[in-house]
């Protein structure tokens, strides 16, 4: 049963009939997050990258520059990247674009532990899609932990089977 205007249950009960859309799955990944000692490792190598940049070139401009653009190569590992599964397709928010692929377009999907090559030509808009290691696809980041990139994985493909091919 459920809430409903008092004029309406005035004339009885009134029951949810419905068909209840299906539900989306997401998730964040943040690599530096999950790995605290690799990520302050990398803030020392940024720290140590704008030093030396800095007394190298005599202006601190130089070095501030420096690392920041060993940072922006980093940014996948640096800041969360956040996943969604929907009917419609997969859409990746990470930190400098954003990806959105639907599941008729998915060509396949290859695995590794902590991520997957979601394999496609295409995005839902009908771009191309960039090359990543010789094939077209996108990067799909599951995460470290074993558990949780295991669930978010069966999601992935469940999704894929139920909408795609």
């Amino acid at each position: 049963m459920t809430l409903a205007p008092v004029g309406m249950l005035e004339r009885g009960a009134v029951l949810a009939q419905r068909e209840a859309p299906e539900s989306a799955f997401a998730w964040t990944v943040w690599p530096a997050r999950e790995r605290p000692g690799r990520a302050w490792m990398v803030v020392i190598t940024l720290a140590a990258i704008g030093a030396s940049v800095s007394l190298t070139m005599g202006d601190a401009w130089f070095g501030v520059m420096g690392a920041l653009a060993v940072a922006v190569s980093l940014h996948r590992f640096l800041l969360p990247t956040d996943c969604l599964l929907t009917s419609e397709g997969i859409t990746i928010h990470e930190p400098l674009r954003m990806h959105r692929i639907a599941w008729d377009s998915v060509e396949g999907i290859l695995w590794k532990p902590d991520a997957g090559l979601l394999r496609a030509t295409r995005d839902a808009a009908g771009r191309v899609i960039s090359r990543q290691g010789g094939m077209r696809g996108v990067v799909v980041p599951l995460g470290h932990d074993p558990v949780a990139a295991e669930a978010r994985r069966r999601a992935v493909e469940a999704f894929l089977e139920r909408h795609g091919r």
